[in-house]
């Protein structure tokens, strides 16, 4: 990879990390209200995303456990 491809990639990584952390606050200003549909899935996403943590974990350290007849190792 050239040094131009290398600078274009830096650039990129840096747009979208600044797009993602800023899109927010120009979807929801400040002087309005938090939809409800937000609210709703900053209680109920923090459980699932935990959940899922814990199945993952639990698939890792149980290599018996069967889903139909695929194995998982």
């Amino acid at each position: 990879m050239s040094l131009a491809e290398q600078i274009i990639v830096v650039v990129m990584v840096i747009l979208g990390t600044m797009r993602t952390r800023f899109l927010p606050f120009l979807i929801f200003p400040a002087g309005k209200p938090t939809p409800q549909y937000i609210r709703y899935l900053g209680k109920a996403l923090p459980a699932a995303v935990f959940g899922l943590f814990l199945e993952t974990v639990g698939m890792e350290t149980r290599p018996d456990i069967r889903f139909g007849s695929i194995e998982i190792y």
